[in-house]
C-alpha cells in the first residue's frame, strides 16, 4: 500500500513540473533572437557594403526593422527591412545602405516581430576600415592624413568602444520600454511555482499513509 502511494505522489509530482516547464518555457522558445549577420556583429570589414544581413533564430513577420547609424549617429540605410520570401523559415530580412559611406564604426539596431506576438531588439557594430575615399578631382590638394576615407587603427579602437557602449545603452533601454516579456515572464513562474507548490502538498495529503498504514 506505502509502494502504491509512493509511485501515485512521483507521477502526479512529474506530471505538475512538467506541465510547468511547458507554461514557462514555451513563450521564450518563439521569440525570435539575432543568430548571425553580414557583416557580423563586431567584425571589421575593408569597404562599406551594399546591405546589412540579419538572420534570426525562428521566424519573423512584416514589422521587423533594420536600422544603420554611421560613426556620426545619423542614419545611413536606404529603406526599410525586407524579408527574404525565399528563405522557407522566414527567418533573414537585409536593409539596402547609402552608397559611399566613409571609415568608421557602423551601429545596426534591429527589431524582430515575432510570430507570437512578442517583439525583441538588439544591437551590434561593425568597423569599416577604409570606406569611400574622395575623388582626386573634387579635392586635389588632399593628403592621405586630411582623408575622411582613412583611419588610423587608434581611431577605429576608440570610436569601437565608444559607439559599442551607446548601442548597449539605447538597445537596453528600448528593450525595457517596447517589451514587458522579461517582468511577465517573471510574474508567471513565480505563479506557476505557487500553484505548483500548492498542488504537491495537496497530493501529499492525498496519498500520504493514515495511522493505522504507518509501520513504527
Amino acid at each position: 500500500m506505502l509502494r502504491n502511494n509512493a509511485v501515485r505522489a512521483f507521477l502526479a509530482l512529474a506530471f505538475v513540473l512538467g506541465f510547468s516547464l511547458v507554461l514557462t518555457g514555451g513563450a521564450a522558445i518563439a521569440h525570435a533572437d539575432l543568430e548571425s549577420s553580414n557583416p557580423a556583429a563586431e567584425s571589421v570589414v575593408e569597404e562599406a557594403p551594399a546591405e546589412v544581413e540579419v538572420v534570426f533564430s525562428s521566424e519573423v513577420q512584416a514589422g521587423s526593422t533594420i536600422e544603420v547609424f554611421g560613426p556620426d549617429g545619423a542614419p545611413v540605410h536606404a529603406g526599410e527591412a525586407v524579408l527574404d520570401l525565399n528563405d522557407p523559415d522566414r527567418r533573414r530580412a537585409t536593409v539596402a545602405l547609402q552608397p559611399n559611406l566613409p571609415a568608421g564604426v557602423y551601429t545596426v539596431n534591429w527589431m524582430s516581430a515575432s510570430t507570437d506576438g512578442h517583439n525583441e531588439t538588439g544591437s551590434f557594430t561593425f568597423t569599416v576600415s577604409a570606406g569611400a575615399t574622395a575623388s582626386p578631382i573634387a579635392s586635389p590638394a588632399a593628403t592621405p592624413e586630411a582623408s575622411p576615407g582613412a583611419m588610423t587603427e587608434q581611431e577605429v579602437k576608440e570610436q569601437l568602444h565608444e559607439i559599442a557602449d551607446r548601442a548597449q545603452q539605447q538597445a537596453t533601454a528600448e528593450a525595457a520600454a517596447e517589451d514587458p516579456l522579461n517582468e511577465w515572464q517573471f510574474l508567471m513562474g513565480i505563479g506557476v511555482g505557487a500553484v505548483v507548490a500548492v498542488l504537491i502538498y495537496l497530493f501529499w495529503r492525498k496519498v500520504r499513509p493514515s495511522d493505522a498504514e504507518r509501520v513504527y
